[in-house]
């Protein structure tokens, strides 16, 4: 029990799978505040994320290492995220408010590195499927920590007084970096 807390703690604070800024496209309709926005990317992933994982660590455990078809690894886990994705559009279509834009919402979800990324280290790490997709939740989880905090430190920004020269983007990429060490302080807790 322990080592799957580990594993969801790892995933959450240690291995951000990937630190995204604030999204500055619409992915749905009828949403205009970037906060709503961020909120409605992050139930998406919630959906697509770990759906995606655990079956492409399926696939690439109990299908393309029995018939030892490891090269196609790639396109299976993309051809896996496109299914998830198409699935998650109609589940939030058919359970929520949120209007999935198209394409932006397919664009924003295949082409998310985490949920790839997070496949290829499942699938190379992990050894059983409960413990995938423990740490599949716990990327996601990190994702949507990260995506929230970039979007409500873009909104502060936005606001704030500062000199023209660090205004938009140099102020938001050293911020970025100062939560990305923030973040590396964590990396002793999970010892191997």
């Amino acid at each position: 029990m322990s080592a799957l807390l580990l594993i969801l703690l790892s995933a959450v604070l240690v291995n951000a799978v990937v630190a995204v800024g604030p999204v500055r496209w619409r992915p749905f309709v009828a949403i205009d505040a970037a906060y709503d926005s961020a909120q409605a990317v992050s139930l998406a992933s919630l959906v697509v994320l770990p759906a995606a994982v655990v079956a492409n660590w399926a696939l690439a455990k109990f299908v393309l290492e029995a018939f030892r078809l490891d090269y196609l690894r790639t396109p299976l886990f993309v051809a896996v995220l496109l299914i998830a994705t198409a699935g998650s559009e109609a589940l939030l279509r058919s359970t929520t408010r949120l209007d999935p834009q198209q394409p932006g919402f397919t664009l924003l979800m295949t082409a998310n590195a985490a949920a790839l990324g997070t496949s290829f280290l499942a699938q190379a790490h992990m050894p059983t499927l409960l413990e995938a997709a423990l740490f599949a939740v716990g990327a996601t989880l990190g994702l949507i920590v990260l995506l929230l905090a970039f979007v409500s430190m873009h909104e502060r920004l936005r606001a704030a007084d500062t000199p023209a020269i660090f205004r938009g983007a140099p102020l938001a990429l050293v911020t970025a970096g100062l939560m990305a060490l923030g973040l590396m302080g964590f990396a002793g807790i999970v010892q191997k």
